[in-house]
């Protein structure tokens, strides 16, 4: 295919050096696009990259970093995928859904919250742990996906806290990355992100469009979502925009 093997160069030379895409579930539509999306980054010269690596990059090298958040069976379906790409991803987990650990009606209402309109079905505590053991991070996502801004203080922390114990309690190790639900600065308190460092948090992750060219801050990794119904040329034009002014007296994404 010459479209992935010659990626526009003015695409991809608009891009910083390091980046980050992140996503949602994985509907059977949505394999070829995605798959066509991790050829046309490593055409583009990046490398998949772990968090860490991504925050320890320094001098040209170009580097990807992606995650998915909330809680889906189709991370686990899709590890020989990611696999077969030579993708390790970062899984921002709501745990309230946990499919051996909850009742069908609150994961029913668990995807009512979030909107989820496919496959209904989350992980289980054994898959998650599979995911895991394939060499990808496991991260927090909050217990059950509510704005944390619309929380009083001590229940915003405990959506933070139960969440972290719990997968800790699955994995046996520390959980230190933390994504908040509904990405925007304006659904994460101030006093929230001082918690996050002080419950062993070393990065919380947004997702905000057009903040690719912000500078990296461990504690506000700026996402960039790639829309899989879209092609990629549209896709690489909307990452390669720059408007870190616009979203700051906007609050919004430039690109909706």
């Amino acid at each position: 295919n010459a479209r992935l093997a010659r990626p526009r160069p003015r695409h991809a030379a608009a891009l910083p050096p390091r980046i980050a895409f992140y996503f949602h579930c994985l509907h059977d539509d949505d394999l070829s696009p995605f798959a066509e999306f991790l050829t046309w980054l490593r055409a583009s010269s990046y490398r998949f990259c772990s968090l860490d690596a991504y925050l320890a990059a320094d001098g040209p090298e170009k580097r990807v970093f992606i995650s998915f958040d909330d809680n889906y069976v189709s991370w686990h379906e899709q590890l020989p995928l990611f696999a077969k790409h030579g993708v390790t991803c970062t899984f921002y987990t709501n745990t309230v859904a946990l499919r051996d650990r909850s009742t069908a009606t609150q994961q029913q209402a668990y995807f009512d919250r979030i909107g989820h309109r496919g496959k209904r079905v989350a992980l289980s505590s054994g898959e998650l742990r599979e995911v895991a053991a394939a060499g990808h991070t496991i991260a927090c996502h909050t217990h059950t996906h509510r704005k944390l801004s619309e929380l009083p203080l001590p229940e915003g922390r405990q959506e933070m806290l139960e969440s972290k114990h719990i997968l800790e309690d699955l994995l046996g190790k520390p959980v230190e990355h933390f994504s908040y639900p509904f990405g925007m600065p304006r659904y994460f308190p101030r006093a929230l992100k001082d918690y996050a460092k002080t419950i062993g948090f070393r990065t919380i992750a947004d997702a905000m469009p057009c903040m690719l060219h912000a500078p990296i801050d461990p504690m506000a990794i700026q996402r960039h979502t790639w829309r899989l119904q879209s092609d990629v040329d549209q896709n690489a034009r909307d990452a390669a925009i720059a408007q870190r002014l616009f979203v700051k007296l906007f609050r919004r994404s430039p690109i909706g």
